[in-house]
């Protein structure tokens, strides 16, 4: 489970080992709730993309979130981090922890070292049923390339921690929580991962029904289908299609004679990508699924 993204608009959930594993939920409004199945430390963790980041450089920002636990009493924990290697090209040190066993929360020690730094951390005491307030404030560099904000609980017991209201904003001093409205929210999050599918309705195969799928019309037997994201993405994304009936991996499903058909990806741009079928039937209708990744990675 470590470092693998939930389900809650960018947060990634982060591990100290495959033995914790856990799940995100969106809370409504402003809120995600994760937690472990089994024992162990966790976290959530979200990138800024450069374009986010540069503006910031040689700023004061604060990171404010609101924290709850279902039970028990221990320390949770804010940070701030920056990237200083190649902008939105992080690799493997997306993950920013290097020892969950560690009590130095300094690069080396508890974060990683690779072109790392900390910006700020903080903590606070909760008790099940109290939320609290946690900060930090620090002065980004110079030469930061990416942010990082990240929340984790120092406890390994079996745990469930609510965020709610996370806030990173320039300024040392606390201020009274706005959220952005829910369409603007997705859209900002679209620009990462944009899936055709119905909002709660996760990617996979034969999901039973075209609901929010693409569909092109062949004349002969080969055509496709321009699919323009809603939003630009921050990059060229990774295009996965799926087909909305039956299971089979890589088709696109003739609607027209119940069949399944080959589908063929082109090349995706920030704004859209070509799916086509090489074979198929004439004066068909043609269906499919897609998701779009382009997150920091």
């Amino acid at each position: 489970q470590d470092n693998s993204f939930t389900a809650c608009d960018r947060w990634h959930y982060l591990a100290d080992s495959a033995m914790c594993s856990g799940k995100g939920e969106r809370l409504s409004p402003n809120g995600l709730r994760f937690g472990s199945l089994s024992t162990g430390r966790f976290g959530v963790a979200q990138w800024l993309s450069f374009n986010q980041t540069q503006p910031q450089r040689s700023k004061t920002l604060n990171f404010s979130v609101v924290a709850d636990l279902n039970t028990g009493t221990e320390t949770v924990r804010v940070a701030i981090l920056e990237w200083t290697g190649t902008n939105n090209d992080l690799g493997a040190n997306r993950d920013p922890v290097n020892n969950w066993s560690s009590g130095t929360f300094t690069p080396g020690n508890f974060f990683n070292s690779t072109t790392l730094a900390v910006v700020a951390t903080g903590s606070t005491s909760i008790t099940a049923g109290s939320p609290q307030t946690i900060s930090c404030t620090g002065t980004v560099s110079s030469s930061a390339n990416n942010l990082c904000v990240m929340v984790w609980r120092d406890g390994t017991s079996v745990v469930q921690l609510t965020v709610r209201n996370a806030d990173l904003f320039e300024g040392s001093t606390s201020r009274t929580f706005s959220a952005n409205p829910d369409a603007e929210e997705l859209a900002e999050c679209e620009r990462y991962f944009y899936k055709t599918f119905a909002f709660t309705q996760t990617p996979t195969v034969a999901v039973g029904n075209n609901q929010g799928a693409e569909r092109f019309y062949t004349s002969y037997a080969t055509g496709g289908f321009a699919t323009k994201f809603r939003q630009r993405m921050h990059r060229a994304p990774t295009v996965v299609v799926y087909n909305p009936i039956s299971s089979s991996t890589g088709t696109a499903r003739d609607t027209t004679n119940s069949a399944d058909r080959t589908v063929v990806v082109g090349t995706a741009n920030d704004t859209g990508v070509f799916v086509g079928i090489t074979t198929g039937a004439t004066s068909a209708e043609n269906t499919f699924h897609l998701t779009a990744d382009a997150e920091i990675a």
